[in-house]
């Protein structure tokens, strides 16, 4: 089996990642990677510093209006130019990148689609904790000097591209493929939900394989392997934001965090859901939004404010068109 993982960054793709290695190997099948290749291997030996040491080995994949790139970190970036030969030489493929028409050619060629959801507010909380990292500011340089500077630059534009991530990834993908997992369900209560992402994915392993997988991926274990990466929040959003950004990110997404179960108030999981009536009204929402006057002006804001590189602002703006059009079939 190969499966496609998809999720804005910091929704806890990393963890993710790491129960689907885990389950891959406990079934028996083995892992096929791309990226693990010898020569791959051989070309990031001269690479010193990644985002966690397990990034050498994850098969990144960017789709970008009919092309796709493998890619590690901000390392190697390079085209491929056989989607199904690369698809089948890979069991886990990850992708941050939004939905668009061409992302279907790959969606085809797996057997399941994974995707994480998680509450767009502690997004932009982790980014703005992930941002003062030495390896983001070596490499995305930004010149905020705190992280609540940097939280009132990004909460609202990550608002933003969370909507049009989650209603694209949410209701493109076939029904029959698509996977959907809550990072708030599963650090709640990792045991079950690992239990019940086998068995959708249609693994049956037995309780000691489940507690292995459990083990090896707790919190503890992969702040061990991955220091730098891995971060265990001990607040929420309700700590960080101001009522002004609350409203904001309200404004920008509250159609699509209501039709999830996202709440406003302290945090209930039990309302998390992605139903078929859920998928109706995240259809409306992908196949209605558009770049009104009021996200023009706050794009625009951002751009100004941020102390972001020209080439760092021009990415954002990059990727927000890219989805706008594409809804156009241009």
């Amino acid at each position: 089996m190969n499966i496609l993982q998809a999720g804005v960054p910091k929704s806890g793709n990393y963890w993710i990642w790491s129960i689907l290695q885990a389950i891959h190997q406990e079934s028996g099948e083995g892992l096929l990677s791309f990226i693990a290749s010898s020569e791959n291997q051989q070309r990031l030996d001269g690479i010193a510093e990644l985002t966690s040491s397990g990034q050498r080995y994850t098969d990144v994949i960017d789709i970008d209006r009919g092309r796709f790139f493998w890619r590690v970190g901000s390392a190697i970036r390079e085209e491929i130019t056989s989607l199904p030969d690369h698809v089948r030489s890979c069991s886990h493929l990850w992708t941050h990148s939004v939905w668009d028409s061409s992302a279907a050619q790959l969606v085809e060629l797996v057997d399941k689609v994974v995707y994480v959801v998680r509450d767009p507010r502690d997004i932009a909380v982790s980014m703005s904790h992930f941002a003062f990292t030495p390896y983001f500011k070596s490499h995305y340089p930004h010149g905020e000097t705190s992280q609540s500077a940097y939280l009132n630059k990004v909460a609202d534009t990550t608002a933003l591209a969370w909507r049009d991530h989650v209603a694209g990834w949410t209701t493109q993908v076939p029904t029959e493929k698509l996977i959907v997992v809550f990072y708030e369900r599963i650090r709640s209560n990792p045991e079950q939900e690992i239990a019940s992402l086998c068995s959708k994915l249609g693994y049956q392993l037995d309780d000691e394989a489940l507690k292995r997988i459990f083990f090896a991926t707790t919190s503890r274990q992969m702040r061990k392997d991955s220091p730098g990466h891995v971060r265990v929040a001990s607040t929420t959003w309700r700590d960080h934001f101001s009522e002004q950004q609350v409203l904001a990110v309200k404004n920008i997404s509250g159609d699509c965090l209501g039709a999830l179960g996202y709440g406003l108030g302290p945090g209930d999981i039990s309302n998390l859901h992605l139903d078929h009536e859920t998928k109706r009204k995240l259809r409306f929402i992908y196949e209605s939004s558009g770049l009104s006057f009021r996200e023009i002006l706050m794009m625009v804001k951002a751009a100004l404010l941020q102390k972001r590189s020209l080439k760092s602002k021009y990415k954002s703006a990059r990727v927000r068109l890219k989805v706008l059009l594409d809804k156009r079939g241009w």
